[in-house]
């Protein structure tokens, strides 16, 4: 009987000719299943995760083989020192991140300049701000230290005002404490008085300090030159 019944519902309309009941077509293929959204979702999500970690592999890659600078950077630290010291002229050539040999970042900044007019005048070739990777809950960066190369302080004011040593010792204490530094070097530090007209009339010239700091409070420096 049941055998019978197929050509009555084929006659009927109800089965066109060259299927079956079982669902498959005249060329012998089940038809396609629609794939559903979890599953495009999920795929979705693996293409972006393997185009992130190469990304991410690329980008520390790149840090690690020198400084990556940035135009935006340069003008950010510009616009900040401005905003907090109003009266100090200051100018940026480059500035930059790179990943150190611990694969900690640093902030590399060159070609600084500052100046207050009619008073005095800082160049620094290089600066090297040394940090690290800051917890997951914590809002910034923790400094290591700093590392300045060729710096060169030029006395441009009518009179010569050498400020006194225990305040220069003071003002540095001060800045590591607030930041929270372990060390600090200064490479080939000099100070001169320069005057219209004038030869520059070297006061100190290529001293190299460096200093680290113990239990958080001592501060040991030391001067070669």
């Amino acid at each position: 009987m049941m055998f019978t019944a197929v050509p009555a519902l084929r006659w009927r309309g109800l089965f066109k000719e060259g299927a079956d009941i079982a669902g498959i077509g005249s060329d012998g293929q089940k038809p396609k299943r629609r794939t559903r959204w979890w599953v495009r979702a999920l795929r979705f999500a693996a293409i972006v995760l393997v185009v992130a970690g190469v990304a991410g592999a690329f980008l520390a890659w790149r840090l690690s083989q020198g400084p990556l600078f940035l135009p935006f950077l340069a003008n950010r630290i510009v616009a900040t020192i401005t905003a907090a010291v109003p009266d100090v002229r200051i100018d940026v050539g480059l500035a930059g991140i790179e990943l150190g040999d611990d694969l900690n970042p640093e902030l590399v900044v060159r070609d600084v300049r500052l100046e207050r007019p009619n008073d005095i005048v800082v160049s620094i070739n290089e600066m090297r701000i040394t940090g690290r990777w800051p917890r997951p809950t914590a809002n910034d960066v923790p400094l290591d230290g700093v590392v300045l190369d060729h710096v060169l302080v030029s006395d441009v004011g009518p009179q010569t005002n050498l400020p006194p040593i225990d305040r220069v010792i003071l003002a540095v204490r001060r800045a590591i404490a607030e930041n929270g530094l372990r060390f600090f070097e200064i490479r080939s530090f000099g100070f001169g008085v320069e005057r219209p007209g004038k030869a520059r009339r070297d006061i100190v010239s290529d001293v190299s300090v460096t200093g680290s700091v113990r239990d958080g409070r001592s501060v040991e420096a030391q001067a070669i030159g």
